[in-house]
């Protein structure tokens, strides 16, 4: 499991539709929301997966900035090592 948290801006006026879309989006947890401001966290298979979910979310009307805080991925890497 890769387990990633970024922050995510929007502009004030498309703020409740941002927050409304990205809690319908699959393995995202809101963690806080404040001044047009949301702390997320990514549960992914794949950090593959957790860039394809940040794009998607970077491409919703009202997104200013998507910025990756942390990025764990330990057990990708044991899983890489096995194959």
């Amino acid at each position: 499991m890769v387990i990633s948290s970024l922050v995510i801006s929007s502009s004030p006026t498309a703020f409740d539709a941002v927050c409304d879309s990205i809690g319908k989006m699959p393995k995202i947890e809101i963690v806080e929301k404040q001044d047009s401001k949301l702390a997320i966290v990514l549960e992914t298979d794949s950090t593959e997966e957790a860039v394809t979910i940040a794009s998607e979310i970077q491409s919703l009307d009202g997104i200013l900035n998507v910025e990756l805080v942390s990025h764990f991925f330990e057990d990708e890497q044991k899983q890489e090592e096995n194959q």
